[in-house]
């Protein structure tokens, strides 16, 4: 394990922390994380991560501004039939990210895309503050967990089984604050 997995590890954690209790800083330390994790990949040669990190860095700073402007800690709902339509959608974009990306012809990567994909959704619905984001990190952490293990980045592996449980924790304390409609 090098510093740069340490680092975006240890800074990923405490953004999911800070993420349930819907506090701003969250997107700070998920900055911080997103670094790390870009110049990681880039390293490992996850060409596909490291541009979805990239992305996520991006998703980072308009999820601090976004946040700011909000007053209240008030969570919506985009319902089931939205939700599965969304991720159907990240699954079809993140294959054919994959082939565009796919250096290595290596069809784990199809993991590899599908979940970055689908944790730039979650991350977006988490920006907005939608409830059903818990339920698709939980999709990508086991997606990810999967691809981790069987390429034995174990610290990043740990991370998603820490991140998947944690998840159950922000979706129960996100719910005790859901806008009933």
């Amino acid at each position: 394990m090098n510093y740069l997995e340490i680092i975006a590890v240890t800074a990923g954690i405490i953004s999911v922390f800070l993420t349930i209790k819907q506090n701003i800083n969250c997107w700070l330390f998920g900055l911080v994380s997103c670094i790390c994790l870009t110049f990681f990949y880039e390293q490992i040669h996850f060409y596909g991560q490291m541009i979805l990190q990239l992305v996520s860095i991006v998703q980072c700073i308009y999820g601090y501004i976004n946040w700011n402007k909000i007053d209240n800690k008030n969570v919506g709902k985009i319902g089931i039939k939205k939700s599965l339509t969304l991720i159907a959608m990240c699954m079809l974009l993140g294959v054919l990210f994959t082939i565009a990306t796919n250096t290595n012809n290596d069809n784990w990567l199809y993991l590899d895309g599908v979940g970055g994909i689908i944790a730039l959704l979650a991350t977006y619905l988490l920006i907005i503050k939608k409830i059903e984001a818990w339920w698709i990190f939980m999709i990508n952490n086991i997606t990810l967990i999967v691809l981790c293990i069987h390429q034995h980045i174990y610290a990043i592996a740990f991370l998603n089984v820490l991140l998947f449980i944690i998840s159950i924790s922000g979706y129960k304390e996100w719910k005790k604050n859901l806008k009933q409609a």
